[in-house]
């Protein structure tokens, strides 16, 4: 059984296998629990990145200071979950 963690988004529970990690390297997912740094989760959907994205909710739970560009992680999503890239 997966340990059960927060989106930063919807702020909904979920077992970690079923979200993403993300780290302050310019908010870059990482598949597993194993990367060094401090990490904040989200679920796979465009719409918990953007809610996380109003809420300001990444600076806070990666304590940094300032807005992060979440841009490469949408694009990421996108092209996870079959979409074609925005040009």
């Amino acid at each position: 059984m997966s340990p059960v963690r927060t989106c930063v988004g919807c702020r909904e529970q979920a077992p970690s296998n079923e979200m993403l990690r993300c780290t302050t390297d310019g908010i870059r997912v990482h598949f597993g629990r194993n990367e060094p740094g401090r990490g904040a989760w989200t679920h796979p959907l465009e719409a918990c990145v953007t809610q996380a994205d109003r809420r300001r909710a990444w600076s806070r739970a990666l304590k940094v200071a300032g807005p992060l560009d979440t841009s490469a992680l949408l694009e990421e999503l996108l092209v996870k979950n079959g979409h074609e890239r925005a040009v």
